[in-house]
């Protein structure tokens, strides 16, 4: 669907001789396993084509066996997209009823699934932030979040409102389909981004601000082409919003943090995705703290680890990805690891909690330090 014959061609043809991206594809380097790295995935894909393999469980634990992060394109020397060929690759697995089984529960689970975010909405307004139904901004959260993660929604909504922006959150929100896209079962993916895009629209408002970077992702660049109709209907990303409300003074800085030192996990979705890397960087730096960067960063920075549906399918080779990337963190000796993405910052925590090491750095989302940083009108 995404992927012309052509594109298809070229990009099984790159992936089963080149060898130049095998750096970059960190499952390959956990698993120690030809088959799970670019070269061996194309290979396998290519013997596919020509009918030398047999489609099974092996070849659908090995293609759901992958991040999909965007990091190999980046590595590419012919800039082939390999994520993509994984999808459609994964679409045919689907096709023939050959999803794994920890994917296949997740997609009957989400068949079900809205996001009920009564509490969420209860406990914000009981903290005396305004929502407001008829607003024109919508704030779309992207997934069911747990308790810890209300405070730092609410703290992002307290934010909205001494900007005097108002806003409304759905009591019950559709899901994006970014899962169903991922794992190749494009009909659901459409239906999905069906329903979010109806949903949206009759709620009238002009502009979605998301809070989580798949979901920012697909609204971006995959609702529109899975046939969801978002036309007259503008998606930020809330660390653009963020960085916006500072640069316009619509907030200000009163408690700066005076060199407290930093890391930052670029989102995937978002820095090689959608190209949101400057944003973040301008925030940690009008709120004072000091930026390390990891090596690598940016575009080409390492997956947390949650990347592709791999924590559903592999767990523990998700974990350990975590732990290789948390101990980057600490060979820069930040004080505080930061995120901008939630999933990133469960994903990390897990691997933290792994490492187990006294001298790691704290993890902290990027709206907490934000929050922390200004003179609110009311307190989370």
């Amino acid at each position: 669907m995404f992927l012309n014959d052509e594109e298809r061609s070229e990009t099984i043809w790159a992936c089963r001789f080149c060898m130049m991206c095998q750096v970059a594809d960190r499952v390959g380097e956990v698993v120690m396993n030809e088959s799970y790295t670019p070269r061996g995935r194309g290979a396998i894909i290519c013997a596919l084509e020509k009918g030398l393999l047999k489609w099974d469980e092996e070849i659908a634990d090995i293609m759901f066996t992958t991040l999909n992060d965007g990091r190999l394109q980046k590595w590419c020397v012919g800039n082939y997209d390999h994520e993509e060929l994984i999808i459609d690759t994964r679409e045919k697995l689907f096709q023939k009823g050959l999803l794994p089984e920890r994917i296949r529960q997740l997609f009957l689970e989400e068949k079900r699934k809205t996001f009920n975010h009564e509490p969420l909405i209860s406990m914000i307004k009981k903290s005396g932030i305004t929502i407001n139904k008829s607003s024109e901004i919508l704030i779309y959260i992207g997934y069911n979040p747990t308790l810890e993660n209300y405070n730092t929604i609410a703290k992002f909504a307290n934010i909205l409102n001494f900007a005097n922006i108002q806003f409304k959150i759905l009591f019950e929100e559709p899901i994006s389909g970014h899962d169903y896209y991922q794992g190749g079962d494009f009909e659901s993916a459409s239906i999905a981004s069906k329903k979010i895009a109806e949903t949206i629209q009759n709620e009238n408002v002009s502009k979605v601000i998301v809070l989580e970077a798949d979901c920012y992702r697909m609204f971006t660049t995959r609702t529109k082409r899975f046939g969801g109709n978002i036309a007259g209907i503008s998606f930020e990303h809330f660390i653009v919003t963020l960085n916006n409300l500072l640069e316009k003074k619509l907030i200000r800085v009163t408690k700066p943090y005076d060199g407290l030192t930093v890391t930052y996990q670029d989102p995937c979705m978002l820095a090689r995705y959608c190209g949101l890397t400057v944003d973040p960087r301008k925030i940690l730096t009008t709120i004072g703290t000091k930026l390390i960067e990891m090596d690598p960063s940016g575009k080409t920075a390492f997956c947390c680890g949650s990347g592709g549906l791999l924590p559903i399918h592999q767990p523990d080779i998700a974990i350990e990805i975590a732990r290789k990337r948390c101990r980057e963190a600490f060979e820069t000796r930040a004080e505080y690891l930061v995120t901008a993405c939630f999933g990133c910052h469960k994903m990390l925590s897990v691997g933290l909690e792994k490492e187990n090491n006294p001298d790691s750095p704290k993890i902290s989302h990027i709206i907490d330090l934000v929050a922390e940083s200004i003179e609110l009108k009311k307190t989370v």
